[in-house]
């Protein structure tokens, strides 16, 4: 389908769609936990921790609170230290999470110490989540260590390099997108899924569409014991690519989006608030949740710039199916489409930000990170 949408009247949609979206202000205090609205009622830490977006002083912590009785709010504790007996320069803080955030919580731990490494935890009454270690960028460093990874579709087999990544001792794990795959019990790479285990739930294997689609298929993700353990070992640096929403997405439609899957805006928004609500990720601004090209710096030593190269700007890919004729291959007008200066892959905002950001770098090394291939390393 290609519905045409403003960035206007997206912006718009998102703001209302996201608004339970906006992370609550840490603070320095100290909490004994007893006090947890809704702690009457029974609720867990089943997806484990995750840590994301680390600067210099702050960094995103990221649960997910799974109550028996989902419509009561429920009030999280959480604590962050430099020693994993919470001993040593102990932070804590409460925040509030509801059914319309889908019970995550997010909390962007500011007032660190640079180049450190925390330990962190949360707790809602007698309830304690894993400890999860996570590390702040350094102002001054000689030494970056990354790992990188991408394109994890959990019914085409185990996620044993998340398994390897956890042993690494590296500053943190950039992830390129395709975190999770859109398809049904019979899309792609799910013909050796019953074989491995790792067939799809009944109440969620058809092409998730819907916001409530989404986020179960993160939930699923998110319950593989391996991909727990490399969230809880490292902080994450993340962009999405095409199956976060659909496949071969660009900015008005999506290969894999019908005209009977209903609005395309409507799974863009749906796909990008679970993404915000299940990813460890800092929006650009509280009042923008659809941008998400940032930049990190490690010390001097390296400049990191990640690029949104998908959904927000993207023109549709040519096809040759599109230009066939009578005759054969129109290659006169595929070539002019194709060297058409009109033509983006992220759009004149993005790209004019990159340059600014190129421009203006000191840094020994400028590192990409988005969804295009390259070249070889």
């Amino acid at each position: 389908m290609s519905e045409k949408i403003s960035r206007r009247e997206l912006i718009q949609k998102s703001l209302f769609g996201f608004g339970a979206l906006s992370l609550p202000v840490a603070f320095t205090g100290c909490n004994d936990g007893s006090d947890e609205e809704g702690s009457e009622t029974q609720a867990d830490f089943l997806h484990g921790v995750a840590s994301g977006d680390p600067l210099q002083d702050k960094v995103i912590l990221w649960t997910l609170l799974t109550p028996v009785d989902f419509s009561a709010p429920l009030k999280v504790t959480w604590e962050i230290a430099t020693d994993d007996q919470f001993k040593q320069n102990l932070k804590t803080g409460t925040v509030q999470t509801t059914k319309t955030d889908d019970f995550t919580v997010k909390v962007d731990a500011t007032g660190l110490q640079a180049d450190t490494t925390y330990y962190y935890r949360f707790r809602f009454g007698s309830k304690v989540s894993p400890v999860g270690q996570t590390k702040t960028l350094p102002v001054t460093t000689n030494k970056v260590s990354f790992t990188v990874c991408s394109c994890s579709n959990y019914p085409a087999g185990y996620f044993y390099v998340y398994r390897e990544m956890v042993k690494q001792n590296v500053d943190v794990v950039i992830h390129l997108g395709d975190y999770i795959y859109e398809y049904g019990a019979d899309g792609y790479a799910t013909e050796d899924a019953a074989k491995l285990g790792r067939t799809l739930p009944s109440d969620n294997n058809e092409e998730i569409i819907k916001l409530d689609d989404y986020r179960k298929r993160y939930a699923l993700y998110r319950q593989d014991k391996d991909l727990q353990a490399v969230h809880q070992r490292h902080p994450f640096i993340v962009i999405w690519d095409d199956h976060e929403l659909a496949n071969d997405t660009w900015r008005d439609g999506a290969e894999n989006h019908q005209d009977n899957e209903g609005s395309f805006s409507d799974r863009k928004l749906a796909a990008l608030q679970a993404y915000f609500e299940w990813m460890p990720i800092r929006p650009v601004s509280n009042t923008d949740h659809l941008n998400i090209y940032r930049q990190f710096n490690f010390g001097s030593l390296v400049q990191l710039t990640m690029l949104d190269t998908r959904i927000i700007a993207r023109d549709k890919q040519l096809e040759y199916k599109d230009y066939i004729t009578s005759s054969g291959l129109d290659a006169q007008k595929f070539q002019a489409d194709l060297t058409d200066p009109k033509r983006t892959l992220m759009g004149y905002t993005q790209r004019d930000w990159l340059v600014d950001k190129l421009k203006q770098s000191t840094a020994t090394w400028n590192v990409i990170g988005q969804q295009v291939l390259m070249s070889k390393m």
